[in-house]
C-alpha cells in the first residue's frame, strides 16, 4: 500500500488538473494578510482554518478551497472568481459584495460549499442577481 504524501507549507504542490500551486495554511494566509498581500490568486489554501480572520477585500481567484473554513470570517469585497469552494464552510461568514462566478456557487440549485448564515450582497449586474441571491441569506 503506497504512503499517502504529504506537503508542508510554502512548497510548490500540483492538483489532480496538474497546476502548480502555492500550499498555504490559513496561519500563514493570516499573517500575510496582516502584512498587506491582498492576492491569494491560484494558492493552494485546501483544509485550511481560517476562522474568525478579517480578510476583506482580498483576492482568491483561482485558488482552491477545497475544505476550507471561513467561519466568522470578515469577507467583505473578497473576490471568489472562478475557486474551487467544494466543501467550503463560510458559515456566518461576512460576504457583502463577495464576488463568487455563477458556476462556482449553483450546483444543481444547491451551494457547493456551507453558506449557512452568511448574507451575500450583490450588485444588479452581478451574474448571481437574476437567481435571485442578491442580498439574500443563504442556508
Amino acid at each position: 500500500m503506497e504512503k499517502e504524501k504529504t506537503y508542508k507549507s510554502g512548497q510548490m504542490v500540483k492538483d489532480k488538473y496538474g497546476v502548480e500551486r502555492l500550499r498555504m495554511t490559513g496561519s500563514e494566509v493570516a499573517q500575510a494578510y496582516s502584512w498587506g498581500m491582498r492576492d491569494f490568486s491560484g494558492t493552494d489554501l485546501s483544509h485550511a482554518y481560517l476562522a474568525k480572520t478579517d480578510l476583506s477585500g482580498a483576492r482568491f481567484s483561482e485558488a482552491d478551497l477545497t475544505a476550507t473554513s471561513f467561519v466568522k470570517s470578515d469577507l467583505k469585497d473578497a473576490d471568489f472568481r472562478g475557486s474551487i469552494v467544494k466543501g467550503a464552510c463560510f458559515e456566518c461568514a461576512d460576504l457583502s459584495r463577495a464576488f463568487f462566478r455563477e458556476r462556482d456557487i449553483i450546483g444543481k440549485g444547491r451551494p457547493y460549499g456551507s453558506l449557512g448564515g452568511a448574507f451575500i450582497e450583490l450588485a444588479e449586474k452581478s451574474e448571481l442577481y437574476r437567481y435571485g441571491l442578491a442580498g439574500m441569506f443563504l442556508d
